[in-house]
């Protein structure tokens, strides 16, 4: 709180925190001093006050494959430091890369604490795979490496890699590029990423299902833990935020026929849990649109339109003809009765009306969905 006020924010919409129980408990209490502030303070009383971070959940899903394949992810990261630790050794592997008929490419070594940058390594070192073969058995200095002390351990060092930790880690490949794109645009800073988090969310979701009925019986049993666990922080609305996908729905691109056909992707079309979504997203973006109604119409502004509201059946007309209302007079205060009825608000009109065409940027930019709000507010 005492953030709040040295940055000068007297109203908090969201809140996102990682992942923890503790959290939890830390938003109910800064939910409570919030409300003393007063109803400005917090929208639909902080109902969507809690978001998880995308980001962490992310590496919660991820953390949990590495830590399985851990040998054979260090028997790589090992036998690439080696290629790295020195100007003659970078030079011995450029020869293996060269009489493999393989293309010279860099192989980073990971941050041990960062997982995409270990999905960078594992990638780039399985291209170059029959480079790191033939060393070990061309390289004299590169075996003996690994018979060596670790500095940390104190035990011989893990690796080289066998031929079936190579097919480990390639399978583990395959499951970190489901997520790497994702962490692009989670952690992305500089762009508004918040309309883009349900669409990556879902083809996470999309991409395990698919694996779980692979033929190879590891990636099935993998996918099948990845998507408990991720079932265990998204599933449906239940741990979700629904602001995640009424985000999407702002997007003039998708609006909410986008969101509609992801249910209908991952639970079938016209099934109960994809009506149920349905349902629950548009009672959300109702229960939204009425609070900022009511707090953008002030009392007074209501008296004066109730107070001027003159039904079509009422309208006087008086002998004299020159008195006589022309008829598009009258129908102009029809339309203008009309287009303040809650059945066309203007939410209904936004979701109803046609989308914009999802084309591609002729100067590479992406498409800017705060600078749409920008341009076609009243």
């Amino acid at each position: 709180m005492d953030c709040l006020d040295d940055w000068g924010i007297k109203k908090v919409f969201t809140v996102t925190v990682d992942n923890a129980k503790n959290n939890d408990k830390a938003l109910d209490s800064f939910k409570d001093v919030l409300r003393l502030r007063g109803e400005e303070s917090l929208v639909v009383d902080g109902e969507y006050l809690h978001m998880r971070c995308c980001a962490h959940i992310l590496n919660l899903i991820v953390g949990d494959g590495l830590k399985k394949a851990k040998h054979h992810v260090v028997a790589v990261r090992n036998a690439v430091k080696y290629v790295r630790s020195s100007f003659t050794r970078l030079k011995s592997f450029a020869l293996r890369c060269d009489t493999g008929k393989l293309c010279r490419g860099n192989v980073p070594l990971d941050v041990v604490t960062r997982w995409n940058s270990t999905y960078l390594m594992l990638n780039s070192a399985l291209k170059l795979r029959v480079a790191f073969e033939k060393m070990e058995a061309e390289d004299k200095l590169y075996c003996d490496y690994f018979e060596e002390e670790d500095e940390k351990t104190k035990m011989k060092r893990v690796g080289p890699p066998t031929s079936s930790e190579w097919e480990e880690i390639s399978k583990l490949v395959k499951f970190l590029k489901i997520f790497y794109r994702c962490t692009l645009t989670f952690n992305a800073s500089n762009s508004v990423t918040s309309s883009l988090c349900y669409n990556e969310i879902v083809d996470i979701e999309r991409n395990l299902m698919s694996k779980c009925t692979s033929r190879d019986e590891d990636i099935r049993k993998q996918a099948h833990v990845m998507r408990d666990k991720f079932e265990k922080y998204w599933d449906g609305l239940n741990n979700m935020n629904p602001l995640v996908i009424v985000a999407s729905v702002f997007d003039p691109r998708n609006k909410m026929k986008f969101a509609s056909l992801c249910f209908d992707q991952l639970y079938g079309r016209d099934t109960v849990e994809s009506r149920h979504l349905n349902a629950k997203v548009s009672s959300v973006l109702s229960k939204l649109y009425d609070h900022y109604s009511f707090k953008l119409s002030k009392p007074k502004d209501i008296e004066d339109f109730t107070a001027s509201q003159v039904r079509p059946e009422n309208f006087e007309i008086s002998d004299d003809e020159d008195d006589c209302e022309g008829m598009l007079a009258i129908f102009h205060k029809v339309v203008g009765l009309s287009s303040s009825d809650d059945s066309c608000n203007e939410l209904q009109m936004y979701l109803t009306e046609k989308h914009e065409p999802r084309v591609e940027n002729k100067l590479g930019m992406s498409f800017d969905v705060l600078s749409w709000w920008r341009r076609n507010s009243c």
